[in-house]
């Protein structure tokens, strides 16, 4: 009997997945600051510190954009 509630929970545990936080489908939008999220799974092999940084910083470079414009004057003198 043991064995078989054993087996039920490890299976019920390993199927139960826990929702996504709220901040990484509803990024924060803030006039003075830029926000970038760098997510990693487990799984990656490599520094995974390193490679989040490097994808919040990616997500950073594409919120960035810039607007030139210019205006010529030629005046007889």
């Amino acid at each position: 009997m043991k064995v078989y509630f054993s087996l039920y929970a490890f299976l019920f545990l390993s199927c139960y997945s826990l929702p996504q936080p709220d901040w990484v489908n509803n990024h924060i939008v803030d006039a003075e600051y830029w926000y970038g999220y760098g997510i990693v799974n487990k799984e990656y092999v490599g520094n995974v510190r390193e490679e989040a940084r490097s994808r919040a910083i990616e997500e950073i470079a594409t919120q960035i954009s810039i607007d030139i414009s210019s205006n010529f004057q030629t005046t007889r003198g």
